[in-house]
């Protein structure tokens, strides 16, 4: 493949997240190797790695045998950061290699014990792309790794523009919740926050206080419930569980208490480029906000009339079948409508969309 055809391919995956697999698949066969991942030095989970479908049952392996704890390639991080690029012959020896747990327990039995780590790194952040292969083809050479290492530009041009558009995406998320007066602060995976809204704000120094990217509450107790919520949030790989929104009560010196919820950030954009990796929301039961209108949802979300209507009924606790009956269409009409709101909304359950409509009316989720 042309080094040309392979920065294109890059490029289609940093505008559309879900190509990533098939441009590092793409990216293998440029280097001869069985497949290629791409992973943060820092804040390793299942969630923020990149790899192609070559690598699936590996990976699995990685973090559920808990390799990503002992993973000795982590030796060539020195020379990768030096010269941009490193091998395993670079920092193992043949004895150690015969001895080494790692080597011989993981890679071998999947046929990837030979690797070359490229540097990319964007502003602050700093990921890993590896390269991996079998004794098929052996250790990269020099003459390989300088192929390799023609691909950095390419690679970091795309890196840069997922995480621009990622930083696009979350902003919008705490904008689009200023325009209905909807609180909402956003964290990174390491349980920093990363940006406030206007609406939150008002919420600092009456029953919650930012000091740096470090959140806390009023009462010690409350302060170290919000930081076990955020690090299971950060922390916790069960999709299913993550995505349930999750509560806590704040009181305030003056005044009464209101709700934190909390959820992680999944399928919005590729998390491993998003700066942000959980959304707290704040609802204040006793503030008058009014119900969402479809005028609203239609303004922010960019909804059809009739997709709006739709989702309003939804919201009266309806089934699908009952709001397509009173909306006077077919249930496979509001079926599509449904799919098309949560493609808007970024969403993937039906649960999810509701509890935007929900948050947008001041009520409780979950």
């Amino acid at each position: 493949m042309e080094l040309s055809a392979l920065s294109q391919i890059l490029l289609d995956a940093a505008v559309d997240p879900r190509q990533w697999a098939t441009a590092l698949s793409a990216l293998a066969r440029y280097g001869n190797a069985k497949g290629a991942a791409l992973l943060p030095i820092e804040g390793r989970l299942p969630s923020r790695v990149l790899i192609s479908p070559e690598l699936e049952g590996a990976f699995n392996a990685y973090f559920s045998e808990q390799w990503q704890l002992r993973d000795e390639r982590e030796r060539a991080l020195p020379k990768m950061r030096r010269t941009g690029i490193s091998t395993d012959q670079d920092f193992v020896t043949d004895e150690q290699l015969k001895r080494s747990d790692y080597y011989n327990a993981y890679l071998a039995r999947h046929d990837i014990n030979w690797s070359a780590c490229l540097d990319v790194r964007s502003g602050s952040d700093e990921w890993a792309l590896i390269v991996e292969r079998g004794n098929r083809f052996g250790h990269f050479e020099l003459g390989e790794q300088e192929r390799l290492l023609q691909l950095l530009p390419a690679v970091k041009q795309a890196v840069a523009l997922s995480q621009h558009l990622a930083y696009a995406n979350v902003i919008g998320v705490a904008d689009a919740f200023d325009l209905i007066g909807g609180a909402c602060i956003l964290v990174n995976r390491f349980g920093k926050v990363f940006r406030a809204n206007k609406s939150a704000e008002l919420y600092f120094g009456n029953g919650l206080t930012l000091t740096g990217s470090e959140l806390s509450c009023l009462l010690p107790t409350e302060t170290a419930a919000l930081r076990r919520l955020v690090l299971s949030l950060c922390m916790k790989t069960d999709e299913t569980l993550l995505r349930v929104p999750r509560s806590m009560v704040v009181h305030r010196a003056h005044g009464r208490p209101f709700i934190l919820q909390a959820i992680r950030l999944s399928g919005m954009v590729s998390e491993v480029f998003s700066p942000a990796h959980v959304l707290m929301f704040i609802v204040d039961p006793f503030a008058d906000r009014g119900a969402a209108r479809a005028d609203e949802l239609r303004s922010i979300f960019g909804l059809t009339q009739a997709e709006a209507q739709l989702l309003l009924k939804l919201k009266n606790d309806v089934s699908l079948a009952v709001a397509a009956e009173q909306s006077g269409i077919t249930y496979e009409t509001a079926r599509t409508h449904l799919k098309r709101i949560m493609q808007k909304t970024q969403t993937t359950r039906q649960a999810e969309v509701l509890s935007i409509v929900q948050r947008m009316s001041g009520g409780l989720v979950g």
